[in-house]
């Protein structure tokens, strides 16, 4: 192992450092020490990632310039809160991955990626499209369309995000500022979450909690996972998912995909060619305007049973336009369409009405026996084979 001690001042610029697995800085004093690497010096092709910055009495600033930098192995030694280390990228595209201390991460022009790796941070992307990853500490995507990635599931506080009112820097909780960033992909807290996405296709991870998110603009990920979730997607094509309990999933303009999950349920596709999924339980979808798909993957997702569980109810049916899909229902051979006649075998799907309703009922298995799953139109359809995918 080739191990190099830097104590005074010296000039290495000149010279080809190959194969050096340690470098360690000593007695930094009251100026500021910059270590240039050129090419993938410091990401352990040529420098083994390995140095030990060792501090001294009064202000001690480090930084290390290069368009791949690895510090996740580097060492502190008498350093202090007033002491700075800064990670300097290029005006290209620049990679730099911090160490597990407090520090700066600039990246400059081009679309870099900036990864905080644990530490209290600060990252600037500065001009182009970035990426910025820490879970605390500030965000400042600078000019561009970039992305603030983090996880805050672990704080005891709920936060709000809304990344359209960060102009000047906004304290989200969970000790995290963000600002100048047009889009995010975040994992949220148990306790009931605010958010409002971007211009961008955010990703979000609601975790436990009653949480609301927002999309707004760009093909958008929301996930509600546990709690009663509010999820709106915006315009783009999102796709929604409420997970468990009894969410409001709202897509707004775009094609999207709506998944209601466990729980009654209330899906909302609004403009678009939409397909709606409502899940375990009694749900309620709207598919708005647009050519829509109503999907039914298993019997047990709409049972009528009186005075104990409630069918799927379509509200806004638009023969022509929209489809029943009943097809990824399991049914050995598929499953029939029989009009208004009277199940005779199994496999069969059939309609009828009542005063203001039209109802349909699936039968599926062999003989008069087995299971049956209903679904209930808002007003009088007459239906036809052409309204299902079987």
């Amino acid at each position: 192992m080739v191990t190099l001690t830097l104590s005074f001042s010296a000039d290495f610029s000149q010279t080809v450092l190959a194969d050096v697995n340690w470098i360690t800085f000593l007695n930094l004093r009251a100026t500021t020490l910059t270590a240039t690497f050129g090419g993938h010096q410091i990401d352990g092709v040529q420098i083994n990632r390995f140095a030990t910055i060792e501090g001294s009495v009064g202000i001690n600033h480090f930084q290390i310039v290069g368009s791949l930098i690895h510090a996740e192995t580097l060492s502190y030694i008498n350093w202090t809160s007033v002491d700075e280390a800064l990670y300097l990228g290029t005006t290209g595209d620049d990679q730099i991955y911090g160490s597990f201390t407090s520090e700066v991460l600039s990246g400059l022009e081009g679309a870099d990626s900036l990864v905080g790796n644990g530490g209290e941070n600060t990252l600037y992307g500065g001009a182009g499209d970035d990426r910025l990853i820490t879970d605390r500490g500030v965000i400042d995507g600078g000019t561009g369309r970039d992305v603030a990635i983090f996880d805050v599931s672990a704080s005891l506080a709920a936060v709000t995000v809304d990344i359209t009112q960060g102009g000047a820097g906004r304290d989200i909780g969970a000790g995290l500022t963000l600002t100048g960033v047009e889009g995010l992909s975040a994992t949220l807290t148990s306790l009931g979450d605010l958010v409002r996405g971007g211009t961008l296709g955010d990703v979000v991870f609601a975790k436990a909690g009653h949480d609301l998110v927002d999309g707004r603009a760009g093909a958008d990920t929301l996930l509600g996972e546990d709690g009663n979730d509010t999820l709106l997607g915006g315009a783009g094509n999102d796709f929604l998912d409420g997970g468990l309990l009894n969410d409001l999933l709202r897509a707004g303009v775009g094609d999207d995909t709506l998944k209601g999950g466990a729980g009654a349920d209330t899906l909302i596709g609004d403009d678009g060619a939409d397909l709606l999924l409502g899940g375990v339980e009694g749900d309620r979808m709207t598919g708005g305007a647009g050519a829509d798909r109503f999907i039914f993957t298993a019997m047990t997702e709409s049972v009528l049973i009186p005075g104990s569980t409630q069918p799927d109810t379509i509200t806004d049916f638009q023969q022509g336009l929209d489809l029943i899909d009943l097809s990824r229902i399991e049914a050995v051979g598929g499953i029939h369409f029989i009009g208004q006649t009277a199940f005779f075998d199994g496999n069969e799907v059939r309609w009828r009405q009542t005063a203001t309703d039209t109802w349909i009922d699936i039968h599926v298995s062999a003989g008069i026996f087995g299971q049956v799953a209903t679904i209930k139109l808002s007003g009088l359809i007459t239906l036809t084979a052409a309204d299902f995918v079987l």
